[in-house]
């Protein structure tokens, strides 16, 4: 589990959100995002619970930084389902148990491709969502909306999505 903090400009106010996000260890495929607007108070419960009901599985370990908001989730969520579950919190990139290099990566590509959208004037979870559901790459080697016969054409993947995310918000 990690955050990605997202910048939109509602109502011309430069904002920052937090997209909460949890990431299957062995696959890399992103399972479910939440989007907040408050990181201090952020708590995971419904992430997890949305992650454990639509996977039908509950995880044996919870790798996390050490926000809070990941500590009372796995404590609401996980731990009554699965009392062996391990939680490993104060991961990062030099964090003292383990890293989340790859997480981070993730984190870094869909940053960039979010980058060229902070012109938008509005909260864009729409965007978030489309471009996660390309980014993901199943084990044949596509994306679940490829796998679902959506293709997108173009030199530039994400800047296409974008660009018709733009079009269809006008």
């Amino acid at each position: 589990m990690d955050e990605k903090c997202v910048k939109t400009h509602p109502n011309g106010s430069k904002k920052k959100h937090w997209l909460a996000v949890i990431q299957d260890d062995s696959t890399g495929l992103l399972t479910i995002m939440e989007m907040t607007d408050n990181k201090p108070t952020y708590d995971s419960s419904k992430l997890l619970r949305d992650a454990i009901n639509g996977t039908g599985t509950v995880p044996d370990v919870v790798r996390a930084d050490g926000l809070n908001g990941y500590k009372r989730g796995f404590e609401n969520e996980v731990k009554p389902r699965n009392p062996a579950a391990t939680p490993i919190a104060d991961v990062g990139i030099n964090g003292r148990h383990i890293n989340n290099n790859r997480r981070e990566r993730t984190n870094g590509e869909l940053g960039d491709c979010w980058y060229h959208a902070r012109g938008f004037k509005k909260f864009l979870p729409g965007l978030v969502k489309l471009t996660t559901l390309y980014y993901n790459k199943q084990p044949n080697g596509l994306a679940p909306a490829e796998a679902a016969g959506v293709w997108v054409a173009g030199p530039d993947t994400f800047k296409t999505l974008i660009q018709n995310t733009a079009l269809a918000c006008t």
